[in-house]
């Protein structure tokens, strides 16, 4: 009997309902969605390319070397050139910030100053690069260069 007393005092819990969300893409799956579509829908004579030096795990010896040969941190993902304009694509997951500047401390215990997207974007844009536009989806990334005047190809987003 104390058995069936305590299988009746005990509550049934419901499961909680799943909640269907967009996924999240991570930023260099947005970058190669980018290229993609800059490659079937950018016309001559503008010209692109990607800037990938965030996206890859280097050994300590191959960033140092990247470093020593000019290789700057928090540029824009993607550059565009047209009509004597540079236009600057960074890719960000929605509600991702833009990187901060910050000291960080390397494997030999160094301290060592990293500059982020947020100092070094309103310099570009000083010097005159367009943007940097900062995208969330290809389809912005398109609309900012058709809002620069980049040609392309017509397009439209397939429902």
């Amino acid at each position: 009997m104390q058995g069936v007393q305590a299988m009746t005092a005990t509550a049934i819990r419901t499961p909680a309902y799943y909640r269907l969300t967009e996924e999240l893409r991570a930023e260099k799956d947005l970058q190669a969605d980018g290229h993609a579509a800059f490659s079937r829908l950018i016309r001559p004579p503008a010209e692109f390319t990607a800037f990938p030096a965030g996206h890859l795990k280097l050994t300590g010896q191959q960033a140092a070397r990247l470093t020593r040969i000019g290789l700057r941190r928090s540029w824009p993902d993607h550059l565009v050139l047209y009509a004597g304009k540079l236009i600057g694509i960074e890719w960000k997951k929605p509600g991702e910030a833009l990187s901060r500047s910050r000291w960080v401390r390397t494997k030999s215990g160094k301290s060592r100053w990293v500059e982020g997207q947020r100092e070094v974007f309103p310099r570009l844009a000083g010097q005159g690069m367009r943007g940097p536009y900062v995208c969330e989806t290809v389809e912005q990334a398109l609309e900012a260069l058709e809002a620069e005047g980049v040609p392309m190809v017509r397009w439209r987003i397939a429902a």
